[in-house]
């Protein structure tokens, strides 16, 4: 059966071996604190990146509904971070991991991916974490990793805006051409049935009306003259009327008697 030993026997145990306590206790001190001192400080630096996603004009493209989780958003943006060529580029920068780099580039590209972290803040927001032994190092390294990250980004979307161009000269090269070969076929179908059009027949109509107004001209013109006839038939003998202008005088002779 165990025994229970009370606060007051543990005190005179202690009392009575401190020595032995004391010696366990300093190395036990000693040992953390050669411990904390041979452990390297170590120093993280942060880095904040906006990402927006690239969204074509509505009146080129037909919006499509593509939601992307935040996970996805995450991976696709920490393996962007963590491609070869962009830790490569920062590490031959700043000279890291010299050690490593005896081994190859590889080597060195590892290192610097197990020091990197990629979180997400927010929706479109990603924060870049590089862990180092040199607090300047560190921040120099987040910042150029976030620098290679955005530039990345934007030959990207310039690729995008490019093909977007491209695809749209090509489509309005092929309207031209649409619209030329219909234009022909409007003039080939003019010039067949030139008679038939509606603005032929509508040109005819109003040379129609030009033509019925003289006629009614003309007409009103011959009433006239013929009214003016009628007048000189009427006239008393011997008496000068004027027609049209024009004046006509007769004489009359007294009748003579024989003798």
């Amino acid at each position: 059966m165990d025994r229970t030993y009370t606060v007051d026997e543990l005190l005179s145990a202690v009392r009575r071996r401190w020595k032995a306590v004391a010696i366990v206790a300093g190395g036990a001190l000693l040992v953390a604190a050669v411990a904390i001192i041979r452990v390297p400080n170590e120093y993280k630096a942060r880095a904040l990146v906006m990402v927006e996603p690239f969204t074509p004009h509505p009146d080129l493209v037909v919006p499509v509904i593509n939601a992307q989780s935040l996970e996805e958003k995450v991976k696709s943006v920490r393996s962007n971070v963590y491609a070869r060529g962009l830790m490569a580029t920062a590490i031959e920068e700043f000279n890291l991991y010299p050690k490593a780099r005896e081994k190859g580039m590889d080597e060195a590209v590892e290192a610097l991916r197990t020091d990197t972290e990629v979180h997400a803040e927010g929706d479109n927001a990603f924060a870049i974490i590089v862990r180092s032994k040199d607090p300047a190092e560190a921040a120099k390294t987040a910042n150029r990793l976030a620098e290679l990250y955005i530039e990345g980004n934007l030959q990207v979307r310039a690729g995008q805006v490019t093909r977007t161009r491209d695809i749209i000269g090509q489509k309005l090269a092929e309207m031209r051409g649409e619209l030329t070969r219909a234009q022909a076929k409007v003039s080939a179908f003019k010039a067949q049935h030139a008679d038939q059009l509606p603005e032929m027949l509508e040109a005819r109509y109003h040379q129609r009306d030009q033509i019925a107004k003289a006629i009614e001209q003309e007409g009103m013109f011959a009433q006239e003259a013929q009214h003016r006839i009628d007048l000189i038939g009427t006239q008393p003998f011997g008496k000068d009327t004027e027609v049209g202008g024009w004046r006509r005088c007769t004489t009359s002779r007294a009748p003579r008697w024989p003798g």
